[in-house]
């Protein structure tokens, strides 16, 4: 038997002797690839099946399996120089979606979508390729992704998994109606899926269906599976607040105070210091709106509300120089009109009139619009008796807003005081009451009004009515005046009582109780 074998190898002699020399050379080199492939020495098959290609680029199936190679051991940059060979040259299906999803895995997006075009040329309506192509085009090109999202899912309704991407597709686009439909579909047949549910309660937020249950739920579910995703838990404490569900929410404040100092944000500390707000806890409302500033770089639009919010804790806690100083800060850096105002008011406050005269004076000078500005400096120049002054800014006020009811009482009641130009006084009064009915200080300033007119019962009745609403000592100080003209002097008496009980430092009304009582000792 032996010369068979001998024939055998020497008609391969012969038939190889016809052979190229390139041929044979190559042939040996791809056995010797494969030989090192069973070895496991991929780096030398590389090596062997790079020589082949450089001498025969019509060896396809040789270059398709260093292109296996190349995926194998990783040489992602091998593989994109080699791109305009493969793209012209293979049809493999298989082969072109792992190098796709190789590329893609590599950040290579731009290739990666060629080899997946190149697979929808051949194959159209290909489910792996349309799906990866919508995947990678999430990002760059999100109209053509949900193009993409909604070929696939036209042939495969039932793939929830796509479907809850398609939607998020269709959330960065915009379109909240298409993308809330969607994610009750996916919700509905993955109960479980917290993370459809928390981006379904976000776009139920968008589209204002904030105060469904929906929304609250998805939040906590997921919290209750990710409980240390701060941004959620936020959104979740924000929704509490417009609920004004604050006992809810202190669960989760509570829990926002122990977020580890890299993830603290000052988004965090503001919706802390606003619950303390609530809470009336202004000593832990400065805290945390404090270091919601020192957390926020100085420009960013929100550093602004953060400092008007702590001067208003300043201000309720009596801390008038931090106020005064936060105020001037925002006033300097944004010429803000509401910390103007804030400051104006605090002015009048401590009764710095003539600080809180000049802030006003600047903002009805200015393009800033704020028409209650003229009643405040009426006020101001009142209070430091220059009443020409304060005259013409609350007839300004009046002029520029005819229903400000809180000018047109403040200048009638002056007029009454003075006993002056009564008649505009009743015509102002009346219109303040009308605007505003049942307001006592404005019951008081009419009643007042019929007392300088002689017209004592029906100043009595009136301002009779306003003293069992509020407990003023100026009207309590008017009844006791309208009840000398009546000669209710022993009423008179418990009136003059109660008005300084209420301001033990009024000197008149002092005097008007001694004298009343002197002359009742003397009867």
């Amino acid at each position: 038997m032996w010369y068979k074998k001998f024939l055998y190898i020497l008609l391969l002699i012969v038939v190889a002797a016809e052979i190229s020399f390139a041929f044979k050379e190559t042939y040996y080199t791809y056995v010797e690839g494969l030989l090192a492939i069973q070895r496991g020495n991929y780096e030398d098959a590389v090596e062997k099946f790079e020589y082949i290609i450089t001498k025969d680029t019509q060896a396809i199936e040789v270059a398709k399996q260093l292109l296996y190679l190349y995926i194998l051991t990783g040489k992602i940059e091998r593989v994109k120089n080699f791109t305009p060979f493969i793209l012209d040259n293979i049809t493999d299906i298989e082969l072109l979606i792992s190098i796709g999803n190789l590329l893609w895995l590599d950040g290579e997006n731009d290739i990666a979508i060629k080899f997946f075009n190149k697979v929808l040329e051949i194959d159209p309506q290909n489910k792996t390729a349309i799906l990866s192509l919508a995947q990678i085009n999430f990002s760059s090109d999100t109209q053509k992704s949900s193009e993409l999202y909604s070929q696939y899912l036209k042939d495969i309704p039932e793939d929830i998994d796509v479907l809850f991407q398609s939607a998020l597709t269709e959330y960065r686009l915009g379109n909240y109606d298409t993308a809330k439909k969607m994610l009750k579909k996916v919700v509905e047949s993955q109960p479980d899926n917290v993370i459809a549910k928390v981006i379904l309660s976000d776009l139920l937020c968008i589209t204002t269906d904030y105060l469904s249950t929906e929304v609250e739920k998805g939040y906590i579910e997921y919290l209750e599976k990710f409980p240390e995703d701060y941004h959620v838990m936020l959104k979740l404490v924000i929704l509490l607040f417009i609920k004004e569900k604050y006992d809810v929410a202190e669960k989760y404040i509570k829990k926002l105070e122990q977020i580890p100092k890299k993830e603290f944000t000052a988004e965090h500390s503001y919706f802390i210091a606003m619950f303390y707000e609530y809470k009336k806890d202004f000593k832990k409302a400065i805290r945390f709106m404090e270091k919601c500033i020192k957390l926020q770089k100085s420009e960013h639009p929100e550093n602004l509300l953060a400092h008007i919010k702590v001067s208003y804790y300043y201000i309720v806690t009596k801390k008038f120089n931090k106020a005064k100083e936060k105020l001037n800060y925002v006033i300097k850096k944004y010429d803000n009109l509401n910390a103007k105002i804030m400051l104006a008011l605090l002015y009048i406050d401590i009764k710095k009139y003539v600080n809180a005269i000049k802030l006003l004076e600047n903002i009805v000078q200015s393009p800033q619009n704020f028409p209650k500005a003229y009643f405040y400096l009426g006020y101001c120049y009142d209070q430091i008796g220059k009443f020409e002054l304060a005259e013409k800014y609350f007839l300004e006020s009046i002029s520029k807003n005819p229903n400000d009811h809180e000018s047109l009482n403040y200048l009638g009641y002056s007029y009454v005081e003075k006993n002056i130009k009564l008649d505009v006084a009743k015509e102002y009064i009346e219109k303040a009451l009308l605007l505003d009915p049942g307001n006592p200080a404005y019951e008081d300033s009419l009643g007042w009004l019929y007392y300088r007119q002689g017209e004592y019962i029906k100043a009595e009745e009136i301002i009779s009515n306003a003293a069992q609403k509020i407990n003023d000592p100026i009207i309590f100080d008017h009844l006791g005046d309208i009840k000398v003209k009546l000669n209710k002097k022993e009423q008179a008496i418990e009136f003059y009582k109660k008005s300084l009980q209420l301001d033990p430092k009024n000197k008149k009304i002092k005097l008007k109780l001694k004298n009343l009582l002197s002359e009742l000792k003397q009867k």
